[in-house]
């Protein structure tokens, strides 16, 4: 009996006989279970929606295709399950690195305050050139982050220090 519904006891005479209807159904119902459960057919669903969203929403969602080139090369799928499996790994070190630019930010606030301006800022505009960068310490979390990000670093902000003596 451990062959399932391929036993000889459920094909007599060459057709399936479950005996009744009950186990008919729970045959079909475990077939369908598992063939919803194939990766291949959940790929090919998900290819259907963005493929659908696109053709009857906007033409956005068909840029998502581009995630097929995954499934298509393996090495790029080995590079998704090294990221994917240490995550938890990778989330904990982005946490220490906001922990650190917190750090810094509170020293920047209390300390630094007055030299960090982005002098970009009203540079053609007006009269007043540039903008504190460390109003509130939301602000001074917002700017750190995002020079460290998207520019240099902190030294974007700081006022350049001056070494000569002004007497």
């Amino acid at each position: 009996m451990c062959k399932g519904p391929e036993a000889d006891e459920f094909n007599i005479g060459g057709v399936q006989n479950f005996g009744n209807w009950i186990t008919k159904l729970e045959f079909k119902l475990y077939n369908i279970y598992f063939f919803l459960q194939d990766g291949v057919f959940q790929y090919y669903v998900f290819y259907f929606g963005i493929s659908f969203l696109g053709f009857y929403t906007h033409e956005l969602y068909y840029s998502f295709q581009l995630l097929d080139v995954i499934q298509r090369f393996p090495a790029l799928n080995d590079v998704l399950k090294a990221v994917t499996s240490n995550a938890e790994q990778l989330l904990m070190t982005g946490m220490l690195g906001m922990i650190i630019v917190y750090i810094h930010t509170t020293i920047s606030f209390f300390y630094l305050q007055d030299t960090l301006y982005d002098y970009s800022i009203n540079a053609n505009d007006s009269d007043w050139i540039g903008e504190n960068q460390c109003q509130t310490m939301l602000m001074c979390f917002l700017s750190l982050i995002y020079s460290f990000v998207y520019g240099g670093g902190i030294a974007d902000y700081t006022e350049p220090v001056s070494y000569k003596d002004n007497f």
